[in-house]
């Protein structure tokens, strides 16, 4: 599910969905890159769309046995777990900024 319009967006952030296949006994990983996209009003992934009143933080836990992060969207809804690659201290930055401003 896709929100808002690419004029608005504040930062977009990669994320990575790792995939496994067997095929002839031999596993097989194909990873894709999809995104996080904050908008002045929103957070949208391909699959969820949040308000940033619905949004309550944004956390991240370094993996030091690969080479992700486990990004943490800490919703009204749940928390949903993203794998990223580079550090998510900018999305959270922007997050906290653009939420602060719209409190106003």
């Amino acid at each position: 599910m896709q929100g808002g319009s690419s004029l608005n967006i504040v930062y977009s952030q990669p994320f990575f969905i790792v995939n496994r296949e067997i095929s002839n006994n031999q596993q097989f990983y194909f990873e894709s890159e999809k995104y996080i996209n904050l908008y002045i009003d929103r957070i949208t992934t391909p699959m969820h769309q949040f308000y940033l009143d619905e949004v309550l933080d944004v956390s991240y836990k370094l993996l030091t046995s690969s080479n992700y992060c486990l990004l943490y969207l800490h919703t009204n809804q749940g928390v949903f777990t993203f794998n990223v690659k580079s550090s998510p201290d900018e999305l959270k930055r922007e997050f906290l900024k653009t939420k602060k401003s719209n409190q106003h």
